[in-house]
């Protein structure tokens, strides 16, 4: 698995989205949560090479509540797969403690602040953050990054600001 990029309200900053998009140009996978992901259309040339999901935000004319969740995984190895539910607002996730093999990650972005919390043993709630400007809403830009180490055989989890410096870390 290479890595994956999770970012959401790009707010149509192009500087902050190009340059997160510029830095993370080995990854796989972007998902964008909502708030103008539209914005990613600015940059063919640096997405071209990504599998790319992502939802609309409530302010986008094309959102509608009742499309506003999608449900997809991707396969790490034989074993285990990373199960992604996307919304823009996180009320409209309905978690579930499944018995499915692998990790369940219910994504949202909305708020502008990084947010994770475990809520069952594989099951746990992500944001991002932000893009929209530098800072907004008392929080830096941002954004996060999942990684498979293989050598460890472990799950990371990364939050990013926008030059790319790590401010959090955890294992899934």
């Amino acid at each position: 698995m290479n890595k994956i990029i999770i970012l959401s309200d790009t707010h149509q900053n192009k500087d902050l989205l190009q340059r997160v998009l510029e830095q993370n140009q080995d990854s796989k996978y972007l998902i964008h949560l909502g708030d103008e992901p539209d914005d990613l259309e600015y940059f063919p040339e640096l997405i071209s090479e990504m599998y790319i999901y992502s939802v609309f935000g409530i302010y986008h004319q094309a959102w509608r509540q009742e499309n506003s969740v999608l449900d997809f995984f991707i396969q790490i190895n034989d074993n285990y797969a990373l199960n992604f539910h996307i919304a823009h607002v996180k009320e409209h996730h309905t978690i579930v403690d499944s018995k499915e093999k692998g990790i369940n990650l219910y994504c949202f972005g909305h708020t502008h602040h990084r947010y994770f919390e475990q809520v069952y043993d594989s099951t746990y709630f992500l944001n991002p953050g932000h893009l929209k400007k530098f800072f907004d809403r008392g929080e830096k830009a941002g954004y996060a990054i999942i990684e498979h180490n293989e050598v460890l055989n472990q799950i990371e989890l990364f939050f990013k600001d926008y030059q790319s410096n790590i401010i959090e870390r955890y294992i899934l």
